[in-house]
């Protein structure tokens, strides 16, 4: 589960955040501005879910992020892989 927590809660309360299960995504005047996301065992397909939650938060266009994810895979893979992916 992701929750939404602005700057200054998750300031006050940062110990609480650090221990849980939670994914947090941290914002600032309503805006995403960081993700606390727990360290352990996660499928590819759950990060990804998170990421596009918090895209449709930030209110990217599905295209953007589409674009995006494009470009971060031709970067850590290389152009192959990326084409191999269509």
């Amino acid at each position: 589960m992701t929750r939404l927590v602005n700057v200054k809660e998750f300031k006050m309360r940062a110990t609480k955040y650090l221990g849980g299960e939670d994914e947090v995504v941290i914002t600032k005047r309503g805006r995403p501005m960081a993700v606390l996301t727990p360290i352990g065992p996660r499928s590819a397909e759950r990060i990804l879910t998170s990421i596009g939650e918090i895209f449709r938060e930030a209110g990217v266009r599905p295209a953007d992020a589409q674009d995006a994810l494009d470009r971060v895979r031709r970067r850590l893979y290389g152009p192959a892989a990326s084409a191999a992916c269509r």
